[in-house]
């Protein structure tokens, strides 16, 4: 048996069912093994996207996604995904081809290609594993076992040599065994909790805080019953978005891109407590946020600077706060549920007058956003790219469930938006939708050739303003040159033709939800000339009056 083989067999033993590739001659035949026992191998175009398929279907499917790319510039073309993957502690494993090694395994005369893979794959933030024709095994084994438990990308460097040799038949395939139980959480710290049980009840306008820690421990319910028992307000974090909508008193999204209500609700808060949310810059808004709240943060591993922290499992925490704490009215006030009620109208306040200086043949991204989330098929899983633009569906789309919305934020690259949706369609069976910009769809446009061929259910839906809205933005209110920020906006209906892929150029609400209502149907792009004179936001208050060359913001 060759290696190459025994590789084949121990993925297939494992459970993986796909595997995204581009094809080299150190992966070609780990791909053709791969394929003779029925995996699905899709083939990408450029070795970052496979990567950030992988990456999309581990974060659907909880289960490791598998890429396998050839030697030198095969690796180093995944960096970017790699460092995505490992800043979302997605379980990945990158089966890398390599040049010979050489007697004893050191390497020899190096190859054309020839890297030293190690301390790319560190760079990025991922383990790397060297595999052996001797071990192949346990090399590659323990490659999925670490990404398994460590929740981290692992690349496992595959030289072609060793992949080529051949071993005598080693028997059924037994997985590594590790010498680590399951995770045991930590002792509830119940001292913290006594003095977090002290501050809620001095408190007259508390928050909670629920972050993507509690989707996944299914403690929505748990802290919902808290904040009742404490008069506290509802919030969340992107990551767990949606999580109360219809739940009295839930004010929406936490952090920088929070609404006028939200914000003031959030700013007059004397005491948050943050339930499996990690307080990064994005949720407190660089601390600016709750500026009068005392923080609690409830977590397995807290880390909040300045926050009383309550270590354990949220699960156990939580009803021991519920069940000491002196019930109370507090922010739950009919004057408090009254802003609340009126949060649609006073947050969409200067809406009409944006409008007003809309160019011609455009539209308002959230007039856009709107058409799109009454159109979107219940099942439809979410995906968003970055920039500028990603606000406006970041707060107006909707899901039933928080998992069925997925960010590429993670190290702020554009250009992964579409590749990761296409392991996330694969992972669920059901429709991805992708929002993104021109300029981030540019950067892998090539994958709509991918979608076309594998006959993939993603809809991409580009909100096409010409330009690097971000940069347009930042350089007008430092006094920059936007124009050097602008590039004309392409025509992404003709372009999607060209691979092979239905597109429609929608610049009317209704027309945005007619195409996007046969999602699932096949690969589908649906280009919206968005506005460049609407700004976000975020973006507002960050750049609140440009400084020269102003009017260059609405040119195009």
């Amino acid at each position: 048996m060759r290696v190459v083989e025994r590789m084949a067999d121990i993925l297939v033993a494992e459970g993986v069912e796909a595997v995204f590739a581009l094809m080299g001659d150190g992966n070609m035949m780990l791909l053709d093994a791969l394929v003779n026992r029925g995996v699905r191998v899709v083939q990408g175009r450029h070795e970052g996207a496979v990567l950030a398929m992988a990456d999309g279907y581990a974060r659907a499917s909880g289960r490791p996604g598998v890429c396998a790319v050839t030697s030198g510039p095969g690796l180093t073309q995944t960096v970017t995904s790699l460092t995505v993957a490992a800043r979302h502690r997605s379980a990945v494993v990158v089966v890398a081809g390599a040049t010979p090694r050489g007697p004893g395994g050191r390497p020899g005369q190096p190859g054309f290609q020839y890297l030293d893979q190690g301390p790319v794959a560190a760079a990025a933030g991922a383990a790397f594993r060297l595999l052996r024709a001797g071990s192949v095994d346990e090399d590659l084994g323990s490659a999925l076992v670490q990404a398994r438990r460590e929740r981290r990308p692992v690349v496992v460097g595959a030289p072609i040599d060793a992949q080529e040799g051949d071993i005598a038949d080693p028997g059924p395939y037994r997985p590594p065994r590790s010498d680590e139980g399951p995770p045991v959480p930590p002792p509830v710290d119940r001292a913290a909790v006594a003095e977090a049980v002290r501050r809620l009840a001095r408190s007259r306008r508390p928050v909670i805080l629920a972050g993507a820690g509690v989707v996944e421990a299914g403690a929505a319910d748990t802290v919902a019953a808290l904040a009742r028992r404490a008069g506290a307000l509802l919030a969340t974090t992107l990551l767990a978005k949606d999580l109360y909508r219809g739940e009295p008193f839930a004010i929406g999204l936490a952090g920088g891109f929070s609404r006028r209500t939200a914000r003031e609700l959030l700013g007059e808060a004397d005491c948050v407590l943050a339930v499996g949310a990690s307080l990064s810059a994005h949720t407190t808004d660089s601390g600016r946020l709750f500026p009068r709240g005392e923080v609690i943060q409830v977590d397995l591993d807290p880390r909040a600077r300045g926050a009383l922290r309550v270590r354990g499992d949220l699960r156990a925490v939580v009803p021991e706060i519920a069940a000491a704490l002196p019930a109370g009215e507090r922010f739950r006030t009919a004057a408090v549920a009254a802003r609340i009620a009126g949060a649609a109208a006073y947050d969409d306040a200067d809406l009409p007058a944006q409008r007003a200086a809309l160019e011609r043949s455009t539209l308002h991204p959230l007039d856009a956003m709107r058409a799109l989330d009454r159109a979107l098929p219940p099942d439809a899983r979410v995906v968003l790219g970055v920039g500028h633009f990603w606000w406006f569906p970041a707060i107006t789309l909707t899901r039933d469930d928080p998992r069925q919305l997925f960010c590429t934020y993670d190290f702020g690259t554009i250009g992964q938006a579409m590749p990761t949706a296409v392991g996330v369609a694969l992972a669920t069976g059901a429709p991805a939708v992708v929002v993104d910009g021109d300029g981030s769809l540019l950067m892998n446009v090539q994958e709509l050739e991918t979608l076309a061929r594998e006959r993939i259910p993603v809809t991409v839906v580009v909100l096409n303003d010409g330009a690097y809205g971000a940069e347009v933005h930042r350089l007008g209110a430092r006094g920059g040159d936007c124009g050097l920020a602008r590039f004309g906006r392409p025509d992404f209906a003709a372009i999607a033709a060209g691979f092979g892929v239905r597109g429609v150029r929608a610049a009317a609400p209704d027309a945005i939800g007619e195409a996007v209502r046969g999602a699932g149907d096949g690969p589908l792009v649906v280009d919206v000339p968005m506005s460049a004179t609407a700004i976000s936001e975020p973006y507002q208050r960050m750049f609140p009056a440009p400084r020269r060359d102003a009017s260059a913001v609405s040119k195009g």
